[in-house]
This record gives C-alpha cells, sequence and structure tokens, in this order.
C-alpha cells in the first residue's frame, strides 16, 4: 500500500510538471513577446526632433542624395486635415516629412490649413518617400509635391511650418533648414512675433 501511494505521489507531481511546464513556457513566450513590442513602442516614442547641436552635426555630414531609393507615388488629395497632414483620394492619411506646423487651435493654425488647402486640396501631388515609411501613428510619411510646388519646402519658406526632422528621415535637411532660417530672418508667417 505504501508502495502505491508513492507510485501514486510521483505520478502526481509528474503529471504535474508535464502539465505546468508548457504553460511556464506559454508565460516566457508571452512575456518575451510583451518586452518586444515595449521596445518597439519605446524606441519609436523615443525619436526626437533634433536640436540646434544635431542640427549642425546633421548639416556638416549631409549628403543631399542620400542612398534612398527612388520611391514615388502620385495620386490626388482628398482633404486637408491640417497644415502638416493630408489624406488622399485612397484614404491613405499622410504626414509631411521634416515640418511641424501649428495646430489648428493655435495661433497661426488656421493659417496653415488654408495655405495646405490651397497647395494640394482636389490637386494630383507625387509622394516620395525617405527611409522611414510609417509613423507611430500608421500615417504614410513623405514629401509632398504639386505641379507647381515641393509642399513641405514651401510651407517651411513662406513661414507657415518650422523645421521638425526625426531621423531616419533627413534627405532634405539642408533645404528646409535653409528656407525656416530666410522666413525666419524675413520674419514671416509664424517668426513675425520673433
Amino acid at each position: 500500500m505504501r508502495l502505491f501511494f508513492r507510485f501514486t505521489s510521483y505520478a502526481i507531481v509528474l503529471m504535474a510538471v508535464i502539465l505546468v511546464s508548457p504553460l511556464t513556457e506559454s508565460l516566457k513566450i508571452e512575456n518575451l513577446n510583451l518586452e518586444k513590442s515595449q521596445e518597439t513602442y519605446l524606441s519609436s516614442d523615443a525619436q526626437e526632433v533634433l536640436t540646434e547641436d544635431a542640427e549642425e552635426s546633421l548639416e556638416n555630414s549631409q549628403n543631399e542624395t542620400g542612398d534612398i531609393a527612388e520611391e514615388t507615388d502620385n495620386l490626388r488629395v482628398k482633404k486637408v486635415i491640417d497644415g502638416d497632414t493630408i489624406v488622399l483620394d485612397d484614404n491613405r492619411v499622410v504626414r509631411l516629412i521634416g515640418i511641424n506646423t501649428p495646430e489648428k487651435y493655435q495661433k497661426f493654425g488656421k493659417e496653415a490649413t488654408l495655405k495646405t488647402k490651397e497647395l494640394t486640396e482636389n490637386k494630383e501631388v507625387m509622394l516620395e518617400y525617405d527611409r522611414g515609411r510609417y509613423d507611430k501613428y500608421g500615417r504614410v510619411l513623405a514629401y509632398v509635391y504639386t505641379e507647381e510646388y515641393f509642399v513641405n519646402y514651401e510651407l517651411l519658406r513662406q513661414g507657415i511650418a518650422n523645421l521638425m526632422i526625426i531621423p531616419p528621415n533627413t534627405k532634405y535637411f539642408n533645404q528646409f533648414k535653409k528656407a525656416r532660417d530666410e522666413a525666419k530672418a524675413e520674419r514671416l508667417g509664424i517668426w513675425k512675433g520673433e
């Protein structure tokens, strides 16, 4: 009888180990996946706008042509959300790379939205991509061209937008910085009070 209880005890322990092992392994895998997703989120969240020192460093090392494969799309702009965000006729939301305009409720926000509408709404546009294709919100990141304008650049040149470079999308840094600096020097748009 004692042998029966001992055998039964070992059998129960062995069964518990067999049953719990896959669960423990599953928990390890889930934890690993959670850590990876947190790393991905943190790394995308940790992207920061370049500081003045970083701007200078990038300016000194910038290669305008870069090693980016030239890839473009031609579509029509269905609507403008704000000064730096548009919606295409295929419903993709596009965030203009390299610039930041005031939000609609901020000073010059309405002007930025109206200027982007004037430049793009109901017009054919060409999208040019850089290294990073999407932001953390799933928006397409692109340089936007109409027949007449390089829109990202034009908004900077007119003082409607500020420079906002987030690596790895740095292809037009030098041109954008020059346009921003000229608008600032001329006190155009958002720089009037500076």
